[in-house]
């Protein structure tokens, strides 16, 4: 599916433009705003598929420095896929001292071809991408994260390693996580969601989980962070085989909470 210019540029130059209304054309983060060093490290060992979430392009990364071989990046932003293709180009193309720079510049840029280094960058994503970016001057797609978070983003070391294991772009899954589940054919061993369920109502958050468990192989892992309490009722969900769970919910330093879930087998 490809972008669609004039609903994009309709969208944020509006006032439904709000940091915590996240639509199809939402501005991405230039760098987590997860301790995904710590989340990843529940990931089962020998993962081959993980699902996670596109966001800042920082989740795949650390999917794979963590091991899963296989990687689906789902997002409701098309920003967010743009944003992750520039990651895996720039892990190939600049230093890290570079790479810091750029992400640090793309940072509330309104023309991201004149940020130093994207050209090339831009030369190497596909095509409907770089017109999509290159037909969005004066709009900001990338707004979140890089003053805040940036203790967050991957280090020197991390980035070396990366650049040895991320050779081609991630697979990217474009929708909500309410429909996601129409775009999945295969199950997984891992799965990150993010803090998305601090944005949906019960009814909703429910039906994600009994959907996310039909996705997960046995000995499997569910991860998601809220700032929020999730009811019990949550924790209840199986995919209808039998199969049991068991989660663990940890507070974070930023006070938010950790939910991860072991479906045994």
């Amino acid at each position: 599916m490809k972008p669609d210019v004039e609903q994009a540029q309709k969208y944020l130059s509006s006032v439904a433009n709000d940091s915590n209304n996240f639509a199809a054309y939402s501005p991405a983060y230039t760098v987590t705003n997860e301790d995904l060093r710590y989340a990843m490290h529940f990931m089962p060992e020998h993962t081959e598929n993980a699902l996670v979430v596109a966001a800042s392009g920082d989740h795949p990364v650390f999917a794979k420095l963590n091991g899963a071989k296989n990687i689906d990046a789902f997002d409701i932003s098309y920003n967010a896929k743009c944003m992750m293709d520039i990651k895996t180009a720039a892990l190939q193309l600049l230093d890290y001292e570079e790479y810091k720079k750029l992400l640090n510049d793309l940072w509330c840029a309104v023309d991201v071809s004149r940020v130093k280094n994207m050209p090339k960058i831009l030369r190497v994503l596909p095509d409907k991408e770089t017109k999509y970016m290159n037909n969005m001057r004066g709009f900001l797609l990338f707004n979140h994260g890089y003053g805040t978070y940036t203790k967050y983003m991957i280090t020197e070391a991390e980035f070396n390693q990366a650049r040895q294991i991320v050779k081609t772009p991630f697979n990217f899954i474009w929708s909500d996580i309410v429909s996601l589940h129409h775009s999945l054919n295969k199950k997984y061993d891992f799965i990150h969601l993010s803090n998305i369920f601090d944005s949906l109502d019960i009814d909703n958050r429910v039906l994600v989980m009994v959907n996310m468990m039909r996705y997960i192989n046995p000995d499997g892992v569910i991860c998601f962070r809220t700032y929020r309490n999730v009811p019990n009722v949550l924790y209840g969900q199986n995919d209808g085989k039998n199969g049991r769970t068991q989660w663990v919910v940890e507070k974070l330093k930023d006070k938010s909470l950790l939910h991860v879930l072991h479906r045994a087998r």
